[in-house]
């Protein structure tokens, strides 16, 4: 039986983001990326192994990389593009089954170079976003 309520521990030079920016970011994934990476390992990959705030479609594979500094829409949201989002071995659980089943990050940098998948945008005018929208690049 627990009599006490529990400490608070905390490191003073412990954080979660890089910056309070980073904290609001969404979490953007191009699902022609995942397809590229499913094609390149073999392997069948649920894109919601990659915890995305935004999945967008009809795009060129890792095309999102070349966001990070610069201005797009989808829908009325405004966007500029943060950073581009490495990957950790948290990816490597299945979404399915909970279980690590691959590599992916060891993957990303075999088959491509680097270890990104995504990209971090902060929003820069908010409003509401529809499957339907469109994404504009400025």
């Amino acid at each position: 039986q627990i009599t006490a309520p529990p400490d608070r521990l905390r490191h003073p030079k412990s954080r979660i983001a890089l910056s309070p920016v980073m904290m609001r970011a969404i979490s953007v994934v191009n699902l022609a990326s995942v397809h590229a990476l499913a094609e390149a390992t073999g392997r069948t990959l649920d894109p919601l192994r990659f915890r995305a705030n935004i999945h967008l479609d009809r795009l060129a594979p890792w095309q999102e990389l070349d966001w990070v500094g610069r201005e797009l829409s989808i829908g009325a949201v405004r966007f500029r593009g943060l950073a581009r989002t490495p990957r950790c071995g948290a990816v490597n659980v299945n979404p399915a089954t909970a279980e690590r089943d691959t590599n992916l990050p060891k993957a990303i940098k075999q088959h491509f170079g680097h270890v990104d998948l995504g990209i971090y945008l902060e929003v820069v005018e908010s409003g509401t976003i529809t499957r339907a929208d469109v994404l504009t690049l400025d």
